[in-house]
């Protein structure tokens, strides 16, 4: 330790080469061995204690990693070299590589058939005391009860639609494109139509759909026409499109024409590609076929007000009922 004095410095002493004087020599008899034995010890104890203490400093602080040596460098992960194919499984080529492999788009392409908003059917051959029984529907839907109807009126087999029966649903996303290619109809009876019974079931306006498609089986021809035109185009060679830049969903009604006076059976065929893979839909079958009045005249399913419909209170076929009158009991 240094300290200063007037402006000299004086260190610790060091061992010196000098004579002592008689002042040190009785000093050092006075300081005997014993004396040194004792301070040697405390100096001892105080080397443990210092050393006790770097110990337990140095177990309070966190492990470090060492770095590692130029000389051995860290063993890479071994990857896989990944690319993607269009339905979107990965191919392995090599290891060695970290290539990320992104999944193909979702597709939201489809088509297909159902039916659609119809709003009369025609009961072949029978009076309204004929008419079954339908199945029943809730006073709400008084106004328009058809999608309830809808399978009883394919199960029985004296029931035939009149005018648009069957829907066209088309839904595609940015990533898809949908395309219809040709509607037809496979005719496999036709008889001359007998004096029936019209029922109604639906007494609104009902949803647009957005092209209205007519297979002609007199002509063999089909063509389709946009809800907001006037334009007819035969098909083939026109199409009816979605996807790409013009997503979304879009339908079209289907509407079957004949020889006027004539009930038909047959099954309703479209054609389509869905991601330019080949897709047949079909609507009827030969055990469970199909089944419309080509009826251009008028002369046997009527839309005057004397068609017949199920009063949902009352329980009975009533002629000419008003829905928008009917109690609430």
């Amino acid at each position: 330790m240094s300290r200063r004095k007037r402006g000299r410095t004086k260190t610790e002493a060091q061992p010196s080469t000098a004579r002592s004087t008689s002042g040190d020599s009785r000093a050092l008899q006075i300081l005997g061995a014993k004396w040194w034995q004792g301070v040697a010890a405390i100096v001892a104890v105080a080397g443990v204690v210092v050393a006790v203490a770097a110990a337990r400093t140095d177990d309070t602080k966190p492990p470090t990693t060492p770095a590692p040596s130029e000389s051995t460098p860290p063993v890479p992960t071994p990857g896989r070299n990944q690319s993607v194919s269009g339905d979107g499984n990965c191919v392995v080529q090599g290891d060695g590589n970290d290539v990320v492999c992104v999944p193909a788009a979702r597709s939201f392409g489809w088509a297909d058939l159902s039916t659609h908003g119809f709003i009369h059917a025609y009961f072949e051959g029978g009076s309204a005391a004929d008419l079954p029984t339908p199945p029943a529907y809730p006073r709400e839907s008084a106004q328009a009860h058809c999608a309830e109807w809808a399978q009883w009126i394919a199960d029985s087999p004296r029931m035939y639609t009149v005018g648009q029966g069957l829907r066209l649903g088309m839904s595609a996303g940015t990533n898809d494109l949908v395309v219809v290619r040709d509607v037809r109809a496979k005719v496999f009876t036709k008889k001359a139509a007998a004096a029936g019974t019209t029922i109604k079931c639906n007494y609104g306006g009902g949803s647009n759909a957005g092209v209205g498609v007519v297979v002609d089986t007199v002509a063999q021809q089909t063509h389709f026409t946009p809800f907001d035109t006037d334009e007819k185009t035969l098909m083939p060679p026109g199409t009816l499109s979605m996807g790409l830049s013009d997503a979304g969903f879009s339908d079209a009604s289907i509407a079957v024409t004949g020889e006027d006076g004539y009930l038909y059976e047959g099954q309703i065929v479209v054609e389509a590609l869905v991601n330019n893979e080949p897709q047949t839909l079909t609507w009827g079958s030969y055990e469970k076929p199909f089944r419309w009045i080509s009826d251009s005249s008028g002369r046997f399913a009527k839309d005057d007000g004397s068609e017949y419909d199920w009063h949902p209170i009352e329980k009975r076929w009533v002629q000419g009922m008003d829905p928008f009158t009917l109690p609430d009991y």
